[in-house]
């Protein structure tokens, strides 16, 4: 009789896999060779995915491409979400995320080859073990990384941190049972769906495109089971992507932040495995520096990096209140997208100095997308909405709007009148002697559009980069 029921426990399995649902999400933006090859690589599973899902962030639609690359994959639907405005890879993992109802939600990057049979295992690991909550594959191309460089990443990131996925990448031939692990590669790793009614992808921290998929695996690993699968492979074909080292530097620092604050107490071995970290980050950048002759850059930027982080250790990191959570909801699941573009004000204070005004709002003429109204508040004696109006004849899309009033006391009264003068969205402060870039509103347009939970944007000055790095080291450290 015991015999009979083990004989039968894979053809159950195999029938729970069968009825079990997958849908694959792929974020894409500006790659659409890389995307093309991940596609064709689907099309030849053994066991196709119910629904691929590409959320493309890129100026211009692949979708047809796409498509003759499936080549009518029977069992396979596609659904192709092209949104230029949709900023970033977690609110494009949210996006592709309200459009699945699936049971296996698998997350593979543009630039990620699975083998055949991928799928049908991850499925068969699904249905063997029902406890589950994710499985992340494994990186063929781990085999190729040298013994001295796996163990090197073993040695820094100890306690909390640590970290086995190069050292199962790179004994993933060896190995025929999945290993326990608490951090996933983003890049092809999946969750059952339930998962996500408990927890969702953290986009707080500037580095949330390296941490968010760390954060989001640490946290559900620590209430449900989750492992790496040697028998679900894939080949990440650009792992180590070019990243500027100063931008390197500040997406690793600011990411390992952000994990301590949010997922460990302040214990002295947490601590000292973080400054650990720390220190070994610290080394890696300075090794970066020198090979790109970026040395000086790459340090300050370090330095510049600590003060912010440790400073933000000092304060509790506060869950999201109920009106933020709901605005996380909206850029995320159980909201159809897109949603309706946001409208702009820019409002221009601005007193006796004509020719600076004429020089901003020729930059503001000039935008790709520009905002639907323009509000100039005139303190001067004299008015100059004649040569205004004369500058921005050409744009009817634009309503202007012109309060010349010299009796207006100050820059907040100036604001105040203009901001009551407005019915748009987003209002858009812009002083007199500000030239916009041409892309500037198009920009915070998709910025606000893609975070609906954003309460405020401050532009950068690019004037900014003309700074020597020892001003901008001395002002951060008084």
């Amino acid at each position: 009789m015991a015999t009979t029921m083990e004989a039968a426990a894979p053809a159950r399995r195999a029938d729970r896999a069968a009825d079990t649902s997958l849908a694959i999400i792929i974020p894409t933006k500006g790659r659409p060779h890389e995307l093309l090859e991940t596609v064709r690589s689907i099309a030849r599973q053994t066991r196709r995915p119910d629904v691929l899902i590409i959320v493309d962030q890129s100026p211009v639609s692949a979708e047809e491409a796409v498509r003759a690359a499936t080549g009518g994959a029977p069992g396979m639907a596609l659904r192709y979400l092209w949104d230029p405005t949709l900023s970033g890879l977690v609110s494009a993992r949210k996006c592709g995320m309200a459009w699945s109802e699936s049971d296996i939600v698998f997350f593979v990057d543009d630039d990620v080859t699975l083998a055949s049979d991928c799928i049908e295992n991850l499925l068969a690991r699904y249905a063997a073990e029902p406890d589950l909550a994710g499985i992340c594959a494994v990186d063929m191309q781990g085999l190729s990384v040298p013994w001295w460089l796996v163990l090197v990443r073993r040695a820094y990131m100890l306690g909390p941190f640590s970290d086995r996925r190069s050292i199962i990448n790179k004994r993933y031939r060896r190995l025929s049972a999945p290993e326990l692990a608490r951090l996933f590669s983003g890049g092809y790793m999946s969750f059952r769906r339930s998962v996500f009614s408990e927890f969702q992808f953290e986009d707080r921290a500037w580095g949330s495109r390296w941490s968010s998929s760390i954060d989001f695996s640490y946290r559900v690993s620590a209430r449900y089971p989750t492992v790496i699968d040697p028998s679900v492979r894939v080949l990440h074909r650009n792992p180590n992507e070019q990243y500027d080292p100063a931008q390197w530097v500040r997406i690793r620092v600011d990411g390992v932040f952000f994990f301590f604050q949010r997922n460990l107490p302040r214990t002295p071995r947490n601590m000292l495995c973080f400054l650990w970290l720390l220190f070994a980050i610290f080394v890696s950048s300075t090794m970066r520096g020198l090979r790109t002759g970026q040395l000086a850059r790459t340090v300050c930027v370090f330095l510049c990096e600590l003060p912010v982080g440790f400073r933000m250790l000092r304060q509790p990191l506060a869950e999201p209140s109920a009106p933020e959570a709901a605005g996380r909801a909206r850029s995320g699941a159980g909201t159809p997208w897109p949603r309706r573009p946001v409208t702009i004000a820019i409002i221009i204070p601005t007193k006796n100095r004509q020719a600076e005004l004429l020089e901003a709002l020729q930059s503001v003429r000039t935008q790709v997308r520009r905002p639907e109204e323009l509000i100039i508040v005139d303190q001067s004696q004299v008015s100059g909405e004649a040569e205004v109006r004369a500058l921005l004849a050409g744009c009817t899309d634009m309503t202007l709007r012109y309060l010349w009033d010299p009796a207006i006391a100050g820059l907040v009264n100036a604001r105040i009148r203009g901001v009551n003068a407005t019915a748009s969205d987003v209002v858009f402060f812009v002083d007199d002697d500000i030239t916009l870039q041409s892309d500037c509103t198009a920009k915070l347009a998709q910025r606000y559009d893609a975070h609906p939970e954003y309460a405020g944007i401050c532009a950068v000055d690019v004037g900014g980069q003309e700074l020597p790095w020892w001003l901008i080291l001395a002002r951060r450290l008084y």
